[in-house]
């Protein structure tokens, strides 16, 4: 007779877990403002810069922060052995390019990969 509509937020994760629990090391701001694309409100894009050390050498993590639609998304951008200044030179490449736009539309497809899954768990 009425339907129920079950609206599910998610935050949504993929990145190693050698940064779940650590705090960034550094971080650059890419989008400020709030901005409509793929069908979702984008309110915070963010690089993340995680400085671990594997081998005994010094390994980079750049992690992408993204809130959009009420959901939380933070998804592995770029690793790889400490290079210098490979942060600013991410930021600068994907400012320079289509990078915020594949940004986007990669989450996007993360987040709604995951609500599909949540679906089927919940409707099981």
């Amino acid at each position: 007779m009425y339907g129920t509509t079950i609206i599910i937020l998610m935050n949504v994760y993929d990145i190693p877990n050698a940064v779940t629990q650590k705090l960034p090391d550094d971080v650059v701001v890419i989008l400020q403002e709030p901005l409509n694309m793929h069908d979702m409100l984008i309110k915070k894009i963010e690089l993340h810069l995680y400085r671990l050390t594997q081998e005994d050498r010094p390994y980079d993590v750049i992690v992408v922060h993204l809130e959009m639609g009420g959901h939380t998304i933070q998804m592995t951008y770029d690793e790889g052995y400490g290079r210098h200044d490979s942060l600013q030179k991410t930021a600068d490449f994907i400012m320079s390019q289509l990078g915020m736009s594949a940004i986007i539309l990669r989450a996007r497809i993360l987040l709604d990969t995951h609500m599909e899954d949540s679906s089927r768990k919940y409707c099981e």
